[in-house]
């Protein structure tokens, strides 16, 4: 079972320049896939069931931590923990060390799931699952199993998606705003060493390439309870910060660092990313913070999904 989450980037980047909350499409998706994902264990399950087999820890590691079957990232995530955590543990993200660390994890969910099935022994729970007309009934520890399994998931789907979403977006999201105010220079994602022959290899999320020099733009779709993120833009350097949601404290640092930024959720979003291109002399259309709120609706329509503007 693959925990990738497909999130409509198009969707993303059209509510995003509209100041809508963007974040309901990750929910919807993360949603979406876990159904997905719970139908698939369920038949794994059933399968397993009317082949006489019971729905042990046992059935579980030997099916769901199998390297043959799955891909180190999703064994880790099946034994409870994740590969980032590992390559944080172990300072390595190799497979062999993936998948060993990945059995341990697996040894502590033995121990707890046994642990608690013991302690509650009074207590029946049952889990019936019908399948083409087949229904299979699990016992308590068998269904704490399927719980359990079903949490993990749960939990590997959202941070998947939520980590993964903003790289997504970031490049379709400043392409968009380029062709936007009709920006005709080089842009795109790219490392500091590239951009200004530094001795870094470090890649920033996006740069606006000027008349005289190259611009690092940093991307975060941070939301209110994060606002730190914007710490990046100091770390890196930025010329140019893009963020959701800013907090007050952080607005006022770039200022005083000379960062032009951009709040997206903000109604100015558009005044200040046409202040940021003033700033650094980049050549752009400057209507677009005049015109009516449909009508930037409607170009920004037409940057995202071109052929269908077509055919209408």
């Amino acid at each position: 079972m693959s925990v990738d989450c497909q999130v409509d980037v198009k969707r993303v980047v059209e509510f995003l320049l509209s100041g809508t909350d963007h974040r309901k499409l990750v929910v919807h998706a993360i949603r979406e896939r876990f159904m997905q994902e719970c139908m698939e264990f369920f038949r794994e399950v059933v399968k397993a069931k009317m082949s006489d087999r019971e729905i042990t820890l046992d059935w579980y590691r030997d099916h769901f931590l199998d390297s043959a079957r799955f891909k180190p990232p999703e064994i880790a995530n099946h034994a409870g923990t994740a590969k980032k955590t590992i390559n944080n543990i172990a300072h390595s993200g190799k497979k062999s060390v993936i998948i060993e660390l990945s059995n341990e994890s697996y040894e502590h969910l033995r121990e707890s799931i046994e642990r608690l099935a013991d302690a509650n022994a009074d207590v029946n729970i049952m889990l019936s699952i019908r399948l083409h007309k087949v229904t299979v009934e699990l016992t308590l520890n068998e269904s704490l199993i399927v719980i359990n399994a079903l949490a993990l998931k749960r939990n590997s789907i959202s941070g998947s998606a939520w980590s993964s979403m903003g790289k997504q977006v970031e490049v379709p999201l400043m392409n968009t705003l380029c062709k936007l105010f009709d920006v005709q220079c080089d842009y795109g994602r790219g490392t500091p060493s590239k951009i200004r022959g530094e001795g870094v290899d470090r890649e920033v999320d996006f740069y606006l390439k000027s008349t005289n020099r190259n611009l690092r733009c940093e991307v975060k779709l941070m939301g209110k309870g994060n606002p730190e993120s914007a710490d990046s833009a100091f770390s890196r350097e930025s010329d140019i910060f893009i963020g959701h949601t800013l907090s007050e404290t952080n607005k006022i640092q770039l200022d005083d660092l000379g960062v032009a930024w951009v709040e997206l959720q903000a109604a100015t979003r558009f005044v200040k990313f046409q202040a940021a291109l003033e700033k650094h002399g980049i050549d752009h259309d400057p209507v677009i913070p005049r015109l009516p709120a449909e009508e930037v609706s409607e170009r920004i329509s037409t940057i995202l999904y071109p052929s269908e503007n077509r055919t209408n």
